[in-house]
């Protein structure tokens, strides 16, 4: 995933002042309003990533009151991690919904990186980090790979390519812009591996009231997959 991960230092050519460096930690306010020993998740230094899956709300990668990136890994003083160590200001500060277009569309990018990390490759052969991350994008003077841009960039980019506006590719055509393309047409439809894999393997919901709980539980999940494995062994 290194292709996709955020650059949380910066580059030689670049100063070392928070100001100059693009991209830094994204974090979820809610989620360190929450903790009880607030940490931040791996899953934020990806760039595919751009809202809270728990909580539904846009990520953040700077501090809403000096503006100025995090850096926890050089940071001079031992603060909390839900307190800017610049200003010493909270963190907390909740930031808008995202929307439901853009949530399926990193939702089905997530899918398709876990099934990666688990083994599935694509038929061309190509890694799937390595493809989504060769795109460039026009934001700004030159064209930038998606771990290059700030969230406020990339959100607005998925926003682009889930409501069918003109994205701002680079002039360079490449395998990695159709693909994108096509996970963005696909998107609308997408229900997600856990959704999918609980329709065809849990029994479905006699007719009556729509039940209130929110989805399968992990243990039903496990359950359903232990016997289909003894299925497949009779057999």
């Amino acid at each position: 995933m290194a292709r996709l991960r955020l650059p949380l230092r910066a580059s030689p050519q670049q100063s070392c002042a928070p100001k100059t460096q693009a991209t830094w930690l994204q974090f979820c306010p809610a989620c360190l309003a929450e903790d009880e020993t607030p940490y931040f998740r791996r899953s934020w230094s990806l760039a595919t990533r751009v809202s809270c899956f728990r909580h539904g709300c846009r990520l953040r990668d700077r501090c809403p009151s000096c503006g100025q990136g995090l850096a926890p890994f050089s940071q001079k003083r031992l603060v909390p991690h839900q307190i800017c160590a610049l200003c010493g200001t909270a963190l907390c500060k909740r930031t808008r919904p995202a929307t439901n277009r853009v949530r399926r569309l990193e939702r089905l990018i997530d899918d398709l990186l876990r099934l990666h990390a688990v083994g599935y490759r694509m038929s061309e052969g190509r890694s799937l980090p390595d493809l989504l991350g060769s795109a460039c994008f026009q934001f700004g003077r030159r064209p930038m790979s998606i771990a290059r841009l700030p969230h406020r960039d990339r959100y607005h980019l998925f926003r682009q390519l889930t409501e069918g506006r003109s994205t701002p590719f680079g002039t360079r055509r490449n395998p990695a812009i159709a693909y994108w393309r096509r996970a963005a047409q696909a998107a609308p439809a997408w229900r997600g591996l856990v959704t999918s894999f609980s329709d065809a393997v849990l029994p479905r919901p006699k007719a009556g009231p729509y039940p209130t709980t929110a989805g399968p539980y992990l243990a039903d999940l496990i359950q359903a997959a232990a016997r289909l494995h003894q299925k497949r062994q009779a057999f």
